[in-house]
């Protein structure tokens, strides 16, 4: 992560995390998780996050495969306890790095009282984890997905091997 500025990771636990999934959805497959990695990179520009969670129950495929078709239809959601509104931008296409398989990426945008951000995010497995990684943005669009395709294939690569 030296190349975006990072000596380490801003923050970095062992806990249960919230995970971008659109709609908020939760699937069958997720009960029985275990414990969560939660690592965060954070500077003036961007925000990085990392949420691997391991399943009990289930592999992470399926989770994902369950995800995937649960949020099929998912445009628009909100969360609490501050009613952030989400909308996915449905023109932006997340491409799967290579050898990832199942594999959901998209962006949406949320706004502030002065800003609007943009988040791009991808989900993909490996064996019983379930991986999310996504970056967010003020203000910048196309570098928001640009960040994502620039911290995948390691995030891939850290996951896998």
């Amino acid at each position: 992560m030296a190349d975006y500025g990072f000596t380490g990771p801003s923050a970095e636990e062992y806990a249960f995390q919230w995970q971008p999934k659109p709609c908020e959805v939760e699937v069958e497959a997720e009960r029985g998780y275990m414990p969560t990695l939660y690592r965060e990179w954070i500077n003036d520009e961007i925000v990085m996050r990392q949420v691997v969670t391991g399943y009990a129950e289930a592999t992470g495929a399926e989770v994902l495969r369950q995800v995937i078709e649960a949020t099929r239809q998912c445009a628009t959601w909100s969360i609490e306890p501050d009613p952030q509104q989400f909308t996915v931008l449905k023109d932006v296409v997340v491409d799967p790095p290579e050898g990832v398989d199942p594999f959901l990426g998209y962006c949406a945008t949320t706004a502030d009282d002065t800003k609007t951000y943009w988040l791009c995010a991808a989900f993909f497995s490996h064996g019983n984890l379930l991986s999310c990684v996504y970056t967010v943005r003020a203000d910048y669009p196309p570098e928001t997905l640009d960040d994502l395709y620039g911290v995948l294939p390691r995030a891939v690569r850290h996951l896998t091997s």
